[in-house]
């Protein structure tokens, strides 16, 4: 076998390979023999056709087969030359000559990333943008908490709903088959919940309990039973049960109950320090988003164009089965896989030079996750989470996801690294510019 390489530039080589007439001829031979042990001609048991008539035969086809497996065979001998060193991508390879007869002759394209020397990653200036707590999302925070304590208790004094209620009912559409399909028994409907159709708990406020209340239902356009859309349908409902919330007061009693205050006040505060830690973290990821791709921007690299074309048909791919595994049809959505792997070669190609630049400012500045890291990031997610320690490790105990998470841990690392070396400007509103590049920065991260 002879290889001759041509380096068109760093990250690509052109590769051909020659497999003499000696080397096709041996693997024609052994095609035709397997073919022999199990081909039928007339006259003769199979593995007893003489080697002339099967060549006369089957020559051709063993020929293309044989063909097909020596290119099989000879590729990941040729990915073994020296100079294919560091090699992640090869093209399919193409036939040159040799199908028919002579030599066999065929070429690919090896790609490889570029060498990238990471610069201007010190002192990167990025904004930050200062958190206000607004007092409704304290409110938003206070009122889940009374929901989480609310009570759901039977109401024994009277016989007639109110808007407020939740009641156990049983109802039926009527008028026509398709009508006929609306049913339900004994199902508890909390008549303030946003989701019913337009009509139905307002048509039961002031039903009695125990007796049948008709009620005029217009089906909106999205119903999900088709050929009830656009209607008017009458449903028949009978309550048998009704129930009203008790929902907490907004007190001491209260802030006591949820375990993290003694006084309201107190859990306010609490409240606010949580969504301010929360909003800062939120808002340092975002910087540090803006900041990643300000260096990208500054040590911009050709990458092997059908890599990174290959790498974001494997995304596309990815998202469409992600869209079947929920139920949605990408191909009634519109979806082509062509179209929608084109459209992300420009978020692989930043996120392939992201990973390239983080893995070589961990080189340069010593930065490294080991095994105590890794254990200790896992006992952290399990006092977390409050999953047991032995079910966290059972996750990462596979020598792919425990090196997935070092890759992870390891970049968090070298962003921290970049993050406290930068200059940092604390503003009430990002610039128009920085607020793009957020925007920018969430669509990426979405995608990866």
């Amino acid at each position: 076998m002879d290889i001759r390489i041509d380096a068109d530039s760093p990250i690509a080589s052109q590769v051909e390979v020659t497999l003499n007439e000696q080397e096709v001829a041996a693997g024609v031979a052994r095609r035709l023999k397997e073919i022999g042990k199990t081909a039928k001609v007339q006259g003769f048991r199979p593995g007893k056709i003489p080697p002339k008539m099967l060549r006369q035969k089957y020559g051709r086809t063993a020929r293309f087969e044989a063909v097909d497996r020596l290119v099989n065979d000879a590729m990941p001998k040729a990915l073994d030359h020296e100079d294919l060193a560091g090699v992640i991508h090869v093209t399919q390879p193409e036939l040159v000559s040799g199908i028919d007869e002579g030599p066999l002759v065929f070429k690919f394209v090896a790609e490889r990333l570029p060498e990238v020397e990471p610069t201007g990653y010190e002192g990167v200036a990025v904004e930050l943008k200062r958190v206000a707590i607004d007092e409704a999302r304290i409110d938003e925070r206070l009122s889940a908490l009374q929901d989480t304590h609310t009570e759901i208790l039977p109401v024994e004094d009277r016989d007639t709903v109110e808007a407020t209620d939740i009641v156990i009912a049983s109802y039926h559409g009527r008028g026509s088959a398709d009508a006929e399909q609306i049913h339900a028994h004994d199902q508890q409907i909390d008549l303030s919940d946003e989701n019913l159709l337009d009509g139905f708990a307002s048509g039961l406020v002031g039903a009695t309990k125990g007796e049948e209340t008709t009620i005029s239902l217009e089906i909106p356009e999205e119903f999900g039973l088709e050929s009830l859309r656009g209607t008017t349908i009458e449903v028949g409902v009978t309550v048998s049960e009704i129930k009203a919330k008790r929902v907490p007061a907004l007190d001491d009693e209260l802030a006591k109950e949820s375990g993290e205050a003694d006084t309201l006040d107190a859990l306010k505060a609490k409240i606010r320090e949580e969504l301010e830690t929360e909003a800062k973290k939120s808002e340092e990821n975002a910087a540090k988003r803006r900041l990643l791709t300000a260096i990208v921007a500054a040590n911009d690299a050709e990458l092997p164009p059908e890599y990174v074309r290959t790498q974001a048909e494997q995304e596309a791919i990815g998202r469409m089965r992600e869209l079947m595994g929920q139920g949605i049809d990408p191909q009634q959505m519109g979806l082509d896989p062509r179209q929608l792997a084109a459209g992300l070669e420009g978020d692989v190609k930043n996120a392939i030079l992201e990973s390239l630049l983080l893995r070589e400012i961990a080189k340069k500045e010593a930065v490294e996750v080991d095994d105590d890291a890794i254990e200790a990031w896992m006992a952290e997610q399990a006092e977390q989470s409050g999953q047991p320690l032995p079910r966290i490790k059972a996750q990462f105990q596979a020598g792919e996801q425990r090196e997935r998470l070092r890759i992870r841990l390891l970049f968090d690392r070298v962003l921290d690294f970049v993050w406290s070396k930068a200059t940092i400007t604390e503003v009430d509103a990002l610039t128009e510019e920085a607020g793009d590049e957020t925007a920018a920065a969430g669509d990426e991260t979405a995608n990866d």
